[in-house]
């Protein structure tokens, strides 16, 4: 039971004992439905059948009758029907304008991609081709040269086999001059000495007629006491009788 207090006093009042009830949710809004939850996307795969890339919106692994394809899928196939979905992304056909934004967006990165890697690609070959071009100029550089010194070797042997020869030559020239000095000179002293006998021959057979004809007429005036007369012969057939 409450107390009455007097007036101008201050008025206590009990605290309850035990906690007050929640208010449930339906009796403040009775009119607000429950949220339901929310449905989960279904899967989508790319499948190839027909010469096309397709898209598999119900996620069938049976794809001998597929469902009927997206408007996008539609597009590509009726606008390309002979060219790959690749062939596409990577910017075969030059009318791309029926393909979404995204996909342009993604074979416009490609195309980045492919032009950066191949200009990557290009100045690689490039430095490699330089690099081997100068080895192989090295080289043709050295055996150049090696060849120019074995030619130089070469004609500098020539060259001092020539030289020899040369001296010889003159050697041989100054012998030759001297071997017809001698000739000449064994010449004119056989001509003198040829004529110097002709000479003494013809003083010599003048002499030996005079010598001979002195000689008979002293032999013809002088007799020798001592000389046997010769004997005759005598005939076999004659008898000695």
């Amino acid at each position: 039971m409450k107390e009455v207090a007097q007036i101008g006093a201050p008025v206590v009042l009990p605290t309850p004992s035990t906690t007050p009830l929640p208010f449930p949710v339906a009796a403040c809004f009775p009119h607000q439905p429950e949220p339901e939850p929310k449905p989960k996307p279904k899967p989508v795969s790319i499948y190839y059948s027909n010469g096309a890339f397709r898209l598999d919106l119900n996620n069938n692994n049976n794809h001998q009758h597929p469902a009927a394809p997206s408007p996008v899928l539609e597009n590509l196939n009726i606008c390309a029907p002979f060219k790959s979905f690749t062939s596409l992304l990577t910017g075969a056909d030059d009318d791309l304008d029926f393909l979404p934004s995204f996909l342009k967006e993604q074979n416009s990165k490609i195309d980045q991609i492919i032009q950066t890697q191949g200009d990557h690609l290009r100045r690689i070959l490039e430095s490699m081709q330089r690099r081997q071009y100068e080895v192989l100029e090295c080289e043709a550089e050295e055996r150049a040269a090696k060849k120019l010194k074995e030619k130089e070797l070469e004609l500098n042997q020539v060259a001092r086999k020539l030289v020899g020869m040369e001296i010889r030559e003159n050697l041989f020239q100054k012998e030759n001059q001297i071997l017809k000095n001698r000739v000449r000179r064994l010449e004119e002293t056989n001509n003198s000495l040829r004529a110097e006998l002709q000479e003494a021959i013809l003083r010599g057979g003048k002499v030996e007629r005079s010598g001979s004809s002195e000689l008979d007429d002293v032999e013809s005036a002088h007799v020798d006491p001592h000389r046997i007369p010769p004997l005759k012969p005598v005939a076999r057939n004659q008898s000695r009788w």
